[in-house]
C-alpha cells in the first residue's frame, strides 16, 4: 500500500475509508464485485497486463517466443509444408496461415525433443493474442477459418494468422510458389459457438 498512498494520505482518509479502499483494491483481484472502485481497478489491471504481453513473448524463453521459433526450424528443414496441396502453413502476402492443430502438435514435439514444454493448446493460442501476433476474430477467437482451393475443390481449415515475417524465414519467402486463402469473415451461429483446438 505505501507505493500507492503516504502517510499523509493514510491519515487524511481515515481509518473506515482507508479499509474500504484496501478492500475495493484486493475485491478488484477476485471475483465479480459489485463495488464500481474495484470493478475499475480489475479492469486497468487487465489493461496494464494486456499491454505488457507483446514485451513478455519478445523474451526468448517465454513459451510464444519458444513456438515460433519452433515453427520457423521446422518450416526451415521441410517438416511443416508451405503452399503446396497439402500444407501445414499458407503464405499470401503479409499473411501466413498456420493450419492447427497439427503445426502446433509439429512444434510442441520439436520443443518437447529439448525438454521444453509448451502450454495446452487453448492457453497457447491466448498467449499468441494477447501479444498481438495472431489475427483474432471480433470475438477474440485467435483460431480462424480459411478457405483455399485444394486437389477436389474448395477447402476450409481452421488457422492461426500471423505476420508473414513472424513465421517465414525471410531466406525460403522468394521460393514459395504462389497460393490464394481467405479468412472466413463469417460469424460463427450463436446456438453453436466455435471451441478452440
Amino acid at each position: 500500500m505505501h507505493h500507492i498512498l503516504s502517510r499523509a494520505d493514510i491519515t487524511y482518509l481515515g481509518l473506515p475509508r482507508f479499509v474500504h479502499l484496501a478492500t475495493c483494491l484486493s475485491d478488484g483481484h477476485g471475483g465479480a464485485s459489485a463495488s464500481p472502485l474495484a470493478q475499475t481497478v480489475s479492469r486497468a489491471d487487465q489493461a496494464s497486463v494486456e499491454r505488457a504481453q507483446p514485451a513478455i513473448a519478445a523474451q526468448p524463453n517465454n513459451p510464444v517466443s519458444l513456438f515460433l521459433q519452433a515453427l520457423q526450424e521446422l518450416i526451415e528443414n521441410g517438416a511443416l509444408g508451405v503452399n503446396t496441396p497439402g500444407a501445414q502453413v499458407y503464405v499470401e502476402g503479409d499473411k501466413a496461415a498456420v493450419v492447427v492443430p497439427v503445426a502446433v502438435s509439429q512444434a510442441r514435439e520439436r520443443l518437447m525433443a529439448r525438454q521444453i514444454k509448451l502450454p495446452p493448446n487453448t492457453n497457447l493460442y491466448n498467449m499468441l493474442r494477447n501479444a498481438r501476433l495472431v489475427d483474432a476474430d471480433e470475438a477474440g477467437h485467435s483460431v480462424r477459418k480459411i478457405k483455399l482451393q485444394g486437389r477436389q475443390g474448395l477447402i476450409s481449415l481452421s488457422a492461426l494468422i500471423f505476420p508473414t515475417e513472424k513465421v517465414i524465414p525471410k531466406q525460403i519467402l522468394s521460393t514459395l510458389p504462389t497460393t490464394h486463402f481467405e479468412i472466413d469473415t463469417e460469424p460463427a451461429p450463436e446456438a453453436s459457438p466455435v471451441a478452440e483446438e
